[in-house]
């Protein structure tokens, strides 16, 4: 398969189908023709593979222990794509008639597993994908497999399988479905959070973030607010879920945080606060609830605060960021800020600006995709002699050159990045995508 893979590479660095477009024929004419031209190709592809097998298998037996083992090269062979496909679909029904798969995973149960579910994944049928994990639940952990094929059975559109798989993830990884299951299954992931027989599985914070959420999704408010309570009373509410509890129920959570604020440390009051503004903005009192993060922001700049003046108030988050950034031009957090309310303002000019001041100070890979979102060819100006021996951040500029529609550029930074790194496939994959007309993004 090795000669296989180098033949394929042969034809994207230089081939062209065999099969002559230009004449007029008829459809059946045409057609027996490309067939028969297509079978050749494939014929004498194997008969160059029998010659180069054949040829080193007579090298091994007629070298001598003095003389040093001849080399045998194969060079790539001029054929279509769609050769190249039909060799290796011959190859895959020569494999499965051989036996090949079931003796390499005679001895891996776990190994063989594996195999099928991204097979049937990469194949585009999850709900066979599906079948398997059921299939081996109790005998694997397959949360990880569960997890990936939900997701594929929920981009086809089979959400009663996806909320399935989904519910085999969730005792072992809440946090990852959490979010799913909230829309598709509220009830049963409750029914399972209540169950006894999990109550060893599902760790203390992620079951109380998924009581909240589920009775949240079900609209069971009067039962949510009785478990916060409960949990209070004991001493056990985190007080991280205090943002779910207000989004389920702000008027109710106003009054809790408001008693809660006198009574609890001066560290954790700050965190109190602005979730109590976060209630008062949801209940539609925005002046209210700007002034209160206008103020802690004048006591101390918090990035959290910020960002709460930023979803209430933009210009005046703008009008904070644009005197802070003055007043602390060497401080490259706030410069950041600042581009990017001026990039989300349309200021696009002085959002670039404002960040190359920023990268000046410190170069931060987050920072380059920025400046090569707003302008890449500008981009690729400032950030090529900051990033000369970075194969990643020289193919990320080619990437958003080509995008951006600049192709001779964005190929002369693949070029690059592929000479920085030439064991790296991704550039050369590009290159030679570019080169036989495809699209260098595709993973074909």
């Amino acid at each position: 398969m090795g000669v296989g893979l180098g033949l394929a590479t042969g034809w994207f660095a230089f081939g062209a189908s065999t099969i002559d477009p230009g004449r007029t024929q008829s459809p059946e004419a045409s057609t027996a023709r490309e067939v028969t031209a297509l079978e050749h190709e494939v014929a004498d592809l194997r008969r160059r593979l029998r010659a180069s097998e054949e040829s080193t298998s007579s090298g091994e037996r007629t070298s001598s222990a003095n003389e040093p083992e001849a080399k045998t090269t194969v060079e790539p062979v001029l054929v279509s794509q769609d050769a190249i496909d039909a060799f290796l679909r011959e190859e895959l029904e020569r494999m499965l008639a051989g036996d090949a798969i079931r003796r390499r995973f005679a001895l891996d149960r776990k190994g063989l597993y594996e195999f099928l579910v991204t097979t049937w994944l990469a194949a585009g049928r999850p709900e066979h994908a599906f079948s398997v994990v059921v299939a081996c639940a109790r005998v694997f952990k397959v949360w990880k497999e569960a997890l990936a094929t939900g997701e594929a059975l929920l981009a086809a559109g089979n959400r009663t399988l996806a909320t399935e798989a989904f519910l085999l993830v969730f005792p072992h990884e809440p946090y990852r479905v959490m979010g799913h299951l909230s829309e598709l299954a509220p009830d049963r992931a409750l029914a399972m959070l209540d169950d006894p027989v999990l109550k060893d599985d599902i760790a203390f914070m992620p079951r109380v973030y998924g009581r909240i959420r589920m009775l949240n999704a079900l609209g069971r408010t009067a039962d949510l607010l009785a478990y916060v309570d409960d949990l209070a009373a004991k001493g056990d509410l985190p007080r991280d879920v205090w943002k779910d509890v207000v989004d389920a129920a702000p008027a109710d959570s106003e009054r809790r945080l408001r008693a809660l604020i006198t009574s609890c440390s001066a560290d954790d009051r700050p965190w109190y606060e602005l979730r109590l503004a976060d209630a008062i903005a949801s209940q539609g009192r925005i002046a209210e609830a700007t002034t209160m993060v206008q103020a802690e922001l004048a006591r101390k700049f918090d990035p959290l605060w910020l960002d709460a003046l930023t979803k209430w108030a933009p210009e005046q988050a703008l009008r904070y960021l644009d005197e802070r950034a003055r007043r602390l031009p060497g401080d490259a957090l706030t410069l950041n800020l600042y581009a990017k309310e001026l990039a989300r303002a349309g200021r696009a000019v002085e959002a670039f600006a404002t960040y190359e001041k920023s990268l000046a100070l410190r170069f931060e890979g987050g920072i380059a995709s920025r400046l090569l979102e707003l302008d890449p060819v500008r981009a690729a100006t400032v950030l090529s002699p900051l990033v000369q021996r970075d194969d990643e951040e020289l193919g990320n500029i080619g990437d958003a050159l080509w995008k951006a529609g600049h192709r001779a550029l964005g190929l002369d930074y693949w070029q690059r990045a592929a000479r920085v790194d030439p064991s790296d496939r991704e550039w050369k994959h590009k290159l030679d995508m570019v080169q036989a007309g495809g699209d260098p993004f595709s993973r074909r």
